[in-house]
């Protein structure tokens, strides 16, 4: 399954197809979203229910094809193809000019 990249004001966004661009894995957001009911586990149960949420999470949130099909990343990439498409990305932004519109007022000093 592969997505193409799609016009974006900034360049674009990649992810790596093992979904390698997260900085906080499932395990560290199951700890805060699932927290009370985690507390609220009988101790024994803890663990198991804690592996549950983290399965849960991976499949429903930690997948790079999901945020491909929403829109939040232009392509997933294999970690192979990541130097050539940074290099291409970069090269098609070499001329790129980035115009801001007239100020209407000026700042009144204060």
């Amino acid at each position: 399954m592969r997505y193409g990249f799609k016009t974006h004001p900034h360049g674009c966004k990649l992810c790596l197809a093992n979904g390698g661009d997260r900085r906080d894995g499932p395990e560290g957001a199951v700890n805060i979203v699932y927290k009370r009911e985690l507390d609220k586990a009988p101790e024994a149960e803890r663990e198991k229910l804690r592996q549950e949420k983290i399965t849960e999470f991976r499949e429903r949130f930690a997948n790079p094809f999901i945020a491909a099909e929403r829109g939040y990343i232009d392509a997933v990439i294999e970690p192979a193809e990541t130097r050539t498409r940074i290099i291409t990305a970069l090269r098609s932004l070499e001329n790129k000019r980035d115009t801001n519109p007239k100020k209407k007022h000026g700042n009144i000093p204060l």
